[in-house]
């Protein structure tokens, strides 16, 4: 509905929530980024593994 004068600070305030969470499982994953160098160096079957 959008004759309610507050509908688009309410848009704004859910994209920034869920741009937030996205940020944080991106950072999550560049935390275990260093595992997953080493699990190349140390296995380098799995470097292509999903390519193939």
């Amino acid at each position: 509905n959008f004759n309610k004068p507050n509908v688009l600070k309410n848009y704004l305030k859910i994209n920034v929530i869920v741009a937030y969470i996205k940020l944080l499982k991106y950072y999550i994953l560049l935390k275990n980024l260093s595992i997953y160098y080493a699990s190349i160096v140390l296995y380098l079957y799995y470097k292509y593994y999903f390519i193939n």
